[in-house]
């Protein structure tokens, strides 16, 4: 009646056999930190997102089942002794092996493509972004940022500022640099999560470097005192450029930025 994509899978452990308690399971709209709107059978019964421990315990099975309009989601399962994430879950995917043995590092982003071109405008812009859900966040949790990006032209000795934040928190900068055509930038940084929840405290470590031309850029060695930046909702991850003067012949892209979550033993 109202379309919509039937999902079901199982979650097993490295040996075939149903793991029937102990997980949440929260389904995400694809490539977005947003709980998709799901429901509990083809006629739009609600359900709600996330599912519980206490409704996965109900179901005894460990058969997950939900209804959505989308054709593919991003499921992540979190237990009490590791999380995994499914990025783009179709609904052809009915088994999920769940390593209980370990904590998982999962890749929570990766740019599919070059980014968008930031051009002719002074304002400072986002060239590339990952939404994380601050909640699920805590002492202890390693955020892992790599990025490159590239001086698709430039005007002038008109200058180019780049940095990475969470949320307001701006974790490394790299100072307005006279940019060349083709000059680039990279940055690597390992965020730790000291304290979760609204009064959250983050501290960081890593390298990031100059603004030069591929083979001649140095690369600096960073570390940020703790610094508070609340995690109680969406929390966006962001490497964003900044221009000295808004120019056509000004552009500047993003091309790799990968986000990675360790979670705490």
């Amino acid at each position: 009646m109202y379309g919509l994509n039937k999902y079901f899978f199982q979650v097993v452990d490295l040996l075939g056999k149903a793991i029937t308690s102990g997980f949440a399971i929260t389904v995400n709209t694809i490539n977005t930190a947003t709980a998709a709107t799901i429901y509990a059978d083809g006629n739009k019964t609600a359900l709600t997102n996330p599912i519980t421990v206490t409704v996965f315990d109900a179901l005894t099975t460990g058969i997950v089942e939900f209804y959505t309009s989308a054709t593919s989601v991003d499921v992540k399962i979190i237990g009490a002794n590791g999380a995994m994430q499914i990025d783009g879950l179709t609904p052809m995917v009915n088994r999920i092996v769940f390593d209980a043995t370990r904590a998982d590092v999962h890749l929570a982003y990766s740019l599919p493509a070059a980014g968008t071109v930031l051009t002719n405008s002074i304002v400072k812009t986002a060239l590339a972004t990952k939404t994380l859900v601050g909640g699920e966040l805590k002492a202890g949790d390693v955020i892992r940022v790599r990025a490159q990006g590239i001086v698709v032209s430039s005007n002038s000795t008109d200058t180019l500022a780049v940095d990475l934040t969470v949320g307001t928190e701006s974790i490394v900068a790299i100072g307005a640099t006279d940019a060349a055509d083709n000059d680039v930038f990279t940055i690597e940084a390992d965020i730790v999560v000291r304290v979760g929840g609204a009064a959250a405290y983050l501290t960081a470590m890593g390298q990031a470097s100059d603004l030069e031309a591929v083979g001649s850029h140095a690369m600096t060695r960073f570390n940020m005192a703790a610094a508070a930046e609340s995690l109680a909702g969406n929390v966006a991850v962001a490497v964003n450029g900044t221009w000295s003067v808004a120019h056509a012949a000004n552009q500047v892209r993003c091309d790799i930025f990968t986000v990675e979550i360790l979670p705490a033993a």
